[in-house]
């Protein structure tokens, strides 16, 4: 939508509305250390720093602190070359796209990792930690969800359905499980506006009228979030 009309939509309706209602949400999953984004991600930091030990490693957030510009101008005083890797699997105008724009503004040469959500290497470690907690926990079905996003914004040329189904299909044909125990959503529906469906929600709802009790749930399109 232009800027004229989604702005005040922003600050007018959803500002005024929404931050008390997340917050809540927030309350349940906030931890002793803070922000489980945070965490996460600086453990994730952590861990890539010592598998890389001759890079220099720095985590920044896209909207937050410590920004994209201030990691990369402090990686420009010592480094000749910089990779960034966004942690959206999936690459979407509505999420890697704003992170190559920052990047951009002060790293025009940046080597930027787009996508990895149908790497090989990728659904492994998806089908071991799925494997892991299937077999341990004795589960009635498996939900894969993604982050939703407009179809509107898919009509529009963006990839992020097709790099999904990708994903989806090499879920699919890596696991054990049989086509009926596994279910793919998509969630975060925001708005009157159709997003990607079957949306998780729904899903869970008619699954539970179905009887089904115990799930799993796994979101392949974050690698840290809560």
């Amino acid at each position: 939508m232009p800027r004229w009309f989604w702005k005040p939509i922003l600050h007018g309706m959803i500002l005024r509305l929404q931050p008390a209602k997340s917050a809540q949400l927030y309350r349940e999953i906030w931890t002793d250390a803070g922000s489980p984004l945070i965490v996460h991600t600086y453990n994730l930091t952590k861990k890539v720093r010592t598998l890389l030990p001759n890079w220099e490693v720095a985590m920044a957030m896209t909207y937050g602190q410590p920004t994209i510009a201030s990691q990369i101008t402090k990686l420009q005083q010592k480094c000749h070359h910089i990779t960034v890797l966004p942690l959206f699997p999936h690459y979407s105008k509505s999420t890697t796209k704003s992170i190559i724009d920052q990047v951009a503004a002060v790293a025009p040469n940046a080597a930027i990792i787009k996508r990895f959500g149908g790497d090989d290497a990728y659904i492994a470690l998806l089908v071991n930690r799925i494997n892991q907690l299937w077999t341990a926990g004795d589960y009635d079905q498996l939900f894969v969800s993604y982050h939703g996003v407009p179809v509107s914004v898919i009509k529009r040329g963006d990839p992020y359905q097709d790099e999904t189904m990708v994903t989806s299909r090499k879920l699919q044909a890596a696991l054990t499980l049989t086509s009926d125990k596994i279910k793919f959503t998509y969630q975060s529906r925001f708005g009157p506006t159709p997003w990607l469906q079957p949306y998780l929600h729904e899903s869970l709802v008619q699954a539970a009228d179905a009887g089904i009790r115990k799930v799993l749930l796994v979101c392949p399109s974050f690698t840290a979030d809560f």
